[in-house]
Order: structure tokens, then sequence, then C-alpha cells
């Protein structure tokens, strides 16, 4: 067997296995028979056209090496001075393509091992700014909840302070403007303060105890108006003389007449829009 037909059985042989090596699997590309893709069908049709290929191949290959014939009986009956070296190159041919295969395969293996460890890495790296993030915005959160927490309660607490001043400032005496064209020689005054829904008043007059008793005599009421700032009437209040109790001052003699301190149901709101009062005398 010459040299070309040696080379002739080498690249059939290598043709025919790696025929085999290629199957018929139902997918969009071809994988190797030792690396099937998921889900495989097997497509019997093409399965059987590979079977047929490879047979006519290698009896093709068979008929193309017998028409070369044979080698003269001379040439024959001489022994062989060199070793028949087509085994060697078969096997050592499909050892390394069966190498080469296999390698290939292994570092394809290793890609998508690499490939799904980076993914599984990448996916903690998300889970764990994900969880950075959703700690950020829980301490925001709560950053937010104890600022509008602090804002509530400092409005609270000035709201409670101005409550507090509101009544105090209700609660002090509030003195109304003089009156003196009542009577020539009187002075009349009126004190107001306000607590628990209650106006509590003070009515006086002053004067000489002759021009004192000359009022009391004449004027057998005090009319008094609470108005507004429109001039609306709002409370109204009779004071007769016998209300009025006299008190002396340091010599002795009485210069001042007043009622004690009486009360009369009244709203915080309609104390506050009072604005000016009237008073007038009856005879």
């Amino acid at each position: 067997m010459n040299s070309n037909q040696r080379s002739v059985i080498v690249v059939g042989m290598l043709a025919v296995f790696g025929m085999l090596l290629m199957p018929p699997w139902k997918s969009r590309t071809y994988a190797l028979i030792f690396d099937p893709p998921a889900n495989t069908e097997i497509d019997l049709v093409r399965l059987m056209l590979q079977c047929a290929l490879a047979l006519v191949f290698a009896g093709a290959m068979f008929f193309a090496l017998k028409t070369h014939g044979t080698q003269t009986d001379s040439i024959e009956s001489l022994p062989s001075s060199r070793t028949n070296m087509l085994p060697i190159y078969v096997v050592s041919g499909f050892a390394i393509v069966a190498l080469a295969l296999f390698g290939w395969h292994g570092l394809k293996q290793y890609q998508l091992q690499q490939a799904a460890r980076e993914e599984i890495v990448e996916e903690e790296h998300r889970s764990i700014a994900s969880a950075g993030r959703m700690v950020d915005a829980q301490d925001r959160a709560a950053a937010v909840a104890s600022a509008i927490s602090t804002q509530d309660e400092n409005t609270r607490k000035q709201n409670a302070k101005e409550w507090d001043n509101r009544l105090k400032k209700l609660a002090s005496r509030k003195s109304w403007p003089t009156v003196t064209n009542l009577m020539p020689g009187i002075k009349a005054n009126f004190y107001t303060h306000w607590k628990d829904d209650v106006l509590y008043y003070r009515f006086q007059i002053s004067g000489s105890p002759a021009d004192l008793e000359f009022a009391t005599a004449k004027n057998h009421s005090f009319q008094i108006a609470l108005k507004d700032a429109e001039g609306t009437d709002r409370f109204k209040m009779n004071i007769e003389p016998s209300q009025l109790r006299p008190y002396s001052n340091r010599s002795g003699a009485w210069s001042i007449m007043a009622t004690d301190n009486a009360g009369q149901a009244c709203s915080m709101e309609a104390y506050e829009g009072l604005a000016k009062w009237q008073l007038t005398g009856g005879s």
C-alpha cells in the first residue's frame, strides 16, 4: 500500500469519525454528540441519512482502494523493510481529534461555569446593593418620621404655650376707657376679665360724697352696652344704685361706689370680639 492509499484511508476514516460526532439533534445549531443541548429530540430521518452517508462513503473508499490493485508478486514476496505506519497514523489522528474535541468541550464547560459564577456574584452584589438601598431608604424614612414627630411636638408645645398665654391674657383685668360725661364731677370706670366661659365685670363711679349721692339719687339705673368693632351690641347690663357699694378713701370719706364682681355667660370668641362700651343713665 503506497502513501497515497494510506492518506486516502486516513482522511476517509477521519471524515467518518467526524460524521459520527455530529449528532442529529433537533436544534438551531449542531452540537457534538457528547455535548447535547438541553431538551433535545433525535431527528430519526437525519440520523438514518447520516448513517447511510457514512456507509456510502466507507464503501466508496473501499472500492476506490480496490481499483489500484496489488503490488507485483516479486515485491510482495520480499520482506518489508519498513514497519506499516498506517495503524499508528490512524490511531494518532483519532486521538488528536478526540483530544481536541474533548478539550474544546472542557473549555466550553469551564466558560459556562465561570459565566454562571459571575452571574451569581453579580446577583449577590445586586442583592447587597438593593439591601443597602433599602436600609438607606428605611433610615431616611426614620429620619423624616423623627423630624415630623419633632416638628409636631414643637408645634403642639407652641400651640399649648399660645393657648396658655391667650387664657392668661383673657383672665387679666381689662380696664375700659373712663367715662366723664355722665354727670358733672362723676367718673365712671368699667373693668372686665374672662374665665371658663364667664365674663366677670366691675362697674364703679367715683367723685365727692355729695356728687356720688346726687348721682345715685338722680339715676335709678346705669345702663351698660358692650359692642364689637362694628358697633353692634353684644351684651347689655342694667345696674341699679342699690347694687353699688361705697368704698372709703384713706381719710375715711367714701369716694367710690362700685359693684361686686359679677358674672355673665360669655364664650371666649364673643369676649375677644368686644371692642368698646357705652354707658347711659336712666332717670
